[in-house]
């Protein structure tokens, strides 16, 4: 009985992080709405007043994050993408 109630929470929280990824990349912004950090075409593109002030290579999605109070530090979070090599 336990192992049953055990799998079907299982089942429901990989149903929510496979739907999750399924959704449009999120958007990171700043408190103060000045930066945003977005992932386009496996690069992290960061933006002050709309205007693109970086661009990082990354091999994650973005599910979010936050930047830090002063604006000086941004963290995000996500799972990697899936790549199939061939060997």
């Amino acid at each position: 009985m336990l192992g049953l109630i055990v799998m079907r929470y299982i089942f429901l929280i990989a149903a929510i992080l496979f739907s999750a990824r399924a959704t449009a990349g999120a958007v990171v912004e700043s408190c103060d709405s000045l930066f945003s950090a977005k992932n386009s075409r496996g690069s992290l593109i960061i933006e002050r007043a709309g205007k693109v002030v970086g661009v990082s290579k990354i091999d994650h999605e973005i599910d979010g994050g936050a930047f830090s109070d002063d604006d000086s530090l941004l963290i995000v979070y996500g799972l990697p993408k899936r790549r199939f090599h061939k060997d």
